[in-house]
């Protein structure tokens, strides 16, 4: 065998023995976001939210009731900006998926009223898991928004 066919076989067997790529990470991220109005009414009234979620907030946070405002579904690839309107709290969400690394997925995330950011954040969501952003304060309290990244 000539020194370039030994060469050449050397090469192809080295690229067969090569170790395999990393899988990709998922190039798109699923979104659901629901804004919420949390305040302290007299009477405090009925909360409109699903229970389980009620009970997490409950424990969270000192408020009397909790009223949706809307929720939006969505998906944006990475570097991509996925936005949506909450006309209800007169607010924008921007969600920013940055990366994905195993079951967690690095966001920024902007509230954003009448054109200029109130609240910005970086945030690092479990895949299926969700993340309260608190937003701007409001006459007797808070909206916040509840966001589920996948």
């Amino acid at each position: 065998m000539t020194h370039r066919a030994a060469l050449a076989l050397g090469l192809v067997l080295a690229a067969g023995l090569a170790p395999a790529a990393a899988p990709a990470q998922p190039r798109t991220v699923g979104f659901s976001a629901q804004a919420i109005e949390a305040s302290n009414p007299t009477p405090p009234g009925r909360s409109d939210i699903d229970p389980a979620l009620l009970g997490e907030l409950k424990a969270t946070f000192q408020f009397t009731r909790y009223r949706a405002l809307g929720t939006a579904r969505g998906s944006a690839e990475i570097g991509r900006t996925w936005s949506a309107s909450f006309a209800g709290a007169g607010l924008t969400l921007e969600v920013t998926p940055k990366s994905v690394d195993g079951g967690t997925i690095t966001v920024e995330a902007r509230l954003v009223r009448g054109g200029s950011p109130v609240v910005a954040s970086t945030l690092r969501i479990a895949s299926g898991g969700k993340v309260l952003l608190g937003g701007p304060t409001i006459a007797g309290g808070r909206i916040l928004v509840v966001l589920t990244a996948r």
